[in-house]
């Protein structure tokens, strides 16, 4: 016996409120079939609130949710918005970005083709450590991270514009939200 949570995303205008509810219970009698059928402990509350995203909506759920809740809520699909000039542009200089910090994060940084020296000293435990048999940015002693202060901080600073860029296409998502269609989140919860 165990405690069950899904959630699953539907089109609004292709599938009604009928069909989804005749899909879930299907998939529920499908894993309760060796306890005899069975269905969902409750009838699925249908929210007439319309969430701007998918992110709205799953903390929608959250805040509306209790023990065995069978919750559905309306949102719109900013992925399948149109995508305008400036979210395009913010995807590409998003994509740079990230194709930078991959480079600086995930090589080794002291490389026998990038450094003379033959071995390096871990600034936190001193051991000496040699280039050739390094394969991580990390001191095999200690953990403790090799790369120079600079490097750490522009990986930082790497992954904050990140975080700004997906913020940004985020809010044109959101802007445009009234040319996505509309999806509705179920969220079914059954002991199975």
């Amino acid at each position: 016996m165990s405690h069950q949570v899904t959630t699953q995303c539907y089109d609004a205008t292709k599938y009604s409120k009928d069909f989804i509810e005749a899909d879930i219970l299907e998939a529920v009698r499908a894993q309760m079939w060796e306890e005899g059928g069975g269905g969902l402990p409750y009838p699925i509350h249908w929210y007439t609130e319309i969430c701007k995203d998918y992110d709205d909506a799953e903390r929608f759920i959250k805040d509306h949710d209790h023990e065995y809740a069978q919750i559905a809520v309306r949102f719109h699909n900013t992925e399948e918005a149109p995508r305008t000039k400036r979210i395009q542009y913010l995807e590409k200089k998003q994509s740079v970005l990230n194709q930078v910090y991959q480079e600086l994060d995930g090589k080794p940084y002291y490389r026998p083709d990038t450094v003379k020296a033959k071995f390096i000293t871990c600034k936190a435990c001193g051991s000496k450590l040699s280039v050739a048999h390094l394969k991580r940015n990390t001191c095999p002693l200690c953990g403790h991270d090799l790369r120079p202060e600079s490097v750490q901080k522009r990986i930082v600073q790497l992954k904050e514009g990140y975080a700004a860029l997906n913020e940004k296409i985020r809010a044109e998502r959101l802007r445009e939200s009234k040319n996505a269609p509309l999806y509705w989140y179920v969220k079914t919860e059954i002991h199975v």
